[in-house]
């Protein structure tokens, strides 16, 4: 949000606003959450700001009144991950002309008709949110494991594989696709442990799964329909969606110039 009246700009808290409500309201605090305004508006009216939302073309700094962009809590906890700035006055108005040039620039589906406020509020759904990830998930759980812990002295005996160092039996792991991989274990009868699937996980694509790695999944299941998934259309477009964070962060200093851009989509390797 940005006050006109001191030149402040300051983050508000999360807030959940529904359709047909003629204003959005958000906690001042950032770190409070609003649910529902409901009839209870007057009792926390000094906790809330109502501030003006406007598209993110549009220069906040000439407002007239308190005004505000309004961002998906996921988009923002992503965006503090990826740059990992701290949210000073000074770098939140650096990132408000980052994001308004950005838009200007590649004119990304924005409505130059002026926005009735109400319909900003009409769709509250994850901007970044992939229901295949949760399904995986939700799967997986109610699978039971089957894959055996067994040492990797099983893989048969005419395999040159069981006589390379476990570094560079990952590091041929790691270079199969994700269509291969079972093709070759299940043809040298080999078994990887969970610890190999969970590296191999690209946690920056699917960040949500770093909730969940202390459970005890089948790990070789999930890691590959999520390969699956990262090379979909939906895949391409969350790698776009972090490309676009880093070259942002970086231009404007927000990131070191030296932070490898090209790591989203990758996998990590062996060393």
């Amino acid at each position: 949000m940005f006050n006109p009246k001191t030149r402040c700009y300051r983050i508000s808290g999360i807030a959940q606003n529904y359709w047909p409500c003629s204003t959005f309201h958000a906690p001042w605090n950032e770190n409070n959450g609003l649910l529902s305004v409901g009839k209870h508006k007057r009792i926390w009216r000094h906790g809330l700001a109502a501030p003006k939302l406007i598209q993110p073309k549009v220069n906040i700094e000439k407002q007239t009144t308190l005004a505000g962009y309004m961002v998906h809590a996921m988009c923002w906890r992503e965006l503090l991950r990826v740059i990992k700035w701290p949210h000073t006055e000074e770098n939140l108005g650096i990132l408000s002309h980052a994001l308004r040039t950005r838009c200007m620039k590649e004119h990304l589906d924005i409505s130059y008709d002026e926005p009735v406020e109400s319909q900003l509020l009409m769709d509250p759904r994850d901007p970044i949110g992939m229901t295949s990830v949760r399904r995986f998930v939700t799967r997986c759980r109610s699978r039971a494991t089957r894959m055996s812990k067994v040492s990797h002295t099983s893989c048969s005996t005419d395999s040159w594989l069981i006589r390379l160092p476990l570094e560079l039996q990952y590091m041929i792991m790691d270079n199969l696709e994700f269509d291969d991989v079972g093709s070759v274990l299940k043809g040298i009868q080999w078994s990887v442990d969970n610890g190999y699937w969970k590296r191999r996980l690209n946690l920056d694509l699917f960040s949500e799964i770093r909730g969940i790695l202390h459970e005890d999944l089948d790990w070789r299941w999930l890691c590959l329909k999520l390969e699956v998934l990262e090379h979909s259309q939906a895949g391409t477009d969350r790698k776009r969606f972090y490309e676009i964070l880093k070259e942002i962060g970086i231009r404007y200093g927000l990131v070191k110039a030296d932070v490898q851009c090209g790591l989203i989509g990758s996998r990590p390797h062996a060393p």
